[in-house]
Parts: C-alpha cells; structure tokens; sequence
C-alpha cells in the first residue's frame, strides 16, 4: 500500500441554498474521509439510506459508492488513492471534488 493524496477540500454551509437542497449524485471515485463540522438539517444519501451529519462526525467512503449531499452541512474532505500511480499525475490537476476550496 502506497497511499497518495488527490485532493482535500472545504464545504461551508452555503447560507443562499436552503435547508433540503440536493446536489448531483455521484460515484465515489476514491477513498474518501469527510470530517463534519456544522450540519443544519444535512444529511447523505448513500445509495438506499439516509446518514444525518452533525459536528464531529466522520464519512469514510471507499470507491463505487453512490453518495447524494443534502444541505446544509459543512465539512472537510480528503480524497486519496490507496496505491500510487505517476501515469495518473497528468490528469489530477483536472479532477475536482464538489466545490475544493482548500488545497492541500
């Protein structure tokens, strides 16, 4: 095992979309970590179930998983392979996660 770090991003309670709204689903195309920090009636939706958010909770998510966000909730993420891969750096750059604001 050779971890690598694709990404690590914040999410802030986005106060112009109200409590409810449901962004795109997706697939979860890495291993992932989501640590909560702020949850106003947020939640995930992971494929069949719903997971409600609050401070101090933390998401791991491995890849194939179907995920859909639920406002509102703020959060840190990190996205990361589990083996690295010097043939993927040329299209890293390209890749985002929902709304990256922090870099690592």
């Amino acid at each position: 095992m050779n971890p690598h770090l694709i990404s690590c991003s914040q999410m802030n309670i986005d106060k112009s979309v109200p409590p409810g709204h449901m962004y795109q689903e997706r697939v979860v195309r890495w291993y992932e970590f989501e640590l909560y920090t702020e949850s106003d009636q947020g939640y995930i939706l992971h494929v069949d179930h719903r997971v409600e958010v609050s401070k101090g909770v933390l998401s791991i998510r491995r890849p194939g998983i179907v995920v859909t966000g639920v406002t509102s909730y703020a959060c840190y993420s990190f996205a990361f392979d589990n083996d690295y891969d010097k043939d993927l750096e040329a299209i890293m750059p390209k890749i985002s996660l929902t709304m990256p604001l922090l870099i690592c």
